[in-house]
């Protein structure tokens, strides 16, 4: 009877229940993983470390959009910006939890590539000199599925 009202009230539901949560604490609980891939124990870390650096942003370099995934699983307290480098996976991130899309260049060198990504961060707006980011990306670059790089950065 009430649609607009229903589906307000489900929102702020939502968003309280997220607020309430530790994720971090919950992922330091966790403790590792079990039989994970190279992709899920780098995912994990990255989050981990992120939090424990208390970094403003997690930056995912990827081709398909899986890393950026893998990384919103474990609901990090810092946003994630997903590097894309096609249109189709830039809005594909718009459905991931905790992504920010932003285009970047491909590149052919992983320093190249992570150094424009904070770059084009920078412009965008989500971060600014100073802070700190934790970036995730694989190489060798251009291939899914090769999650295998994490590294801190200060802005």
């Amino acid at each position: 009877a009430y649609p607009v009202e229903a589906v307000e009230t489900m929102a702020k539901i939502a968003v309280k229940t997220e607020q309430d949560i530790n994720y971090l604490e919950r992922l330091r609980r966790r403790g590792s993983l079990h039989n994970p891939k190279i992709t899920d124990a780098i995912t994990h870390n990255t989050c981990t470390m992120a939090g424990d650096l208390d970094a403003t942003a997690i930056i995912t370099l990827t081709k398909s959009g899986k890393t950026a995934h893998s990384v919103s699983r474990f609901r990090p307290q810092a946003p994630i910006i997903g590097g894309v480098m096609t249109d189709k996976v830039m809005r594909q991130m718009n459905l991931t939890w905790g992504v920010i899309p932003i285009r970047v260049e491909e590149k052919t060198d992983a320093e190249e590539l992570i150094l424009h990504a904070i770059e084009r961060s920078k412009e965008e707006g989500l971060l600014e000199e100073g802070d700190i980011v934790v970036v995730t990306a694989g190489a060798p670059l251009g291939i899914s599925g090769t999650t295998n790089l994490i590294r801190a950065e200060l802005v």
